[in-house]
């Protein structure tokens, strides 16, 4: 949707469509291999797609001193701000976590595309509710 192609040809593009069993120990879907953001990102360039994460909270740490506190850039209302006016003014992915694992969802100009079957009007409530709690968004814009 967000390239403008089948995800089936998105598929052939990264070469694999992320269902083969890695970990038959894990339940479904952990121990499949996904698709990885990188894996995408590649599809996107080659296809003349800008990618651009746009992080809700950013934070920054000196990992030599893992000890010493985040620092959380922005306030959380700017954040928020920030992250809807991106999320209204292009398309692209909604990277969120659940209870169980990661989950992607497609976006376009403020409606959510879930390939777990369901389309909706972005709101924190509404992602919230079923459970895609959002940690930030792959603005994808052409190049």
């Amino acid at each position: 949707m967000v390239l403008g192609m089948s995800v089936d040809t998105f598929f052939d593009l990264v070469g694999h469509n992320g269902s083969r069993i890695v970990d038959s120990k894990l339940e479904d879907p952990l121990g499949r291999a996904g698709i990885h953001v990188q894996e995408a990102i590649e599809v996107c360039l080659r296809w003349n797609y800008r990618v651009t994460p746009i992080e809700l909270f950013p934070t920054s740490i000196n990992h030599r001193r893992a000890t010493e506190p985040r620092v959380i850039h922005f306030t959380a209302e700017d954040n928020w701000d920030r992250f809807k006016r991106h999320l209204y003014e292009s398309r692209g992915v909604i990277y969120c976590e659940t209870p169980r694992c990661g989950h992607a969802v497609a976006y376009d100009r403020g409606i959510i595309y879930d390939p777990a079957g369901s389309e909706f009007s972005y709101t924190v409530l509404a992602c919230e509710s079923r459970n895609l709690f959002t940690r930030m968004l792959w603005r994808v814009d052409r190049g």
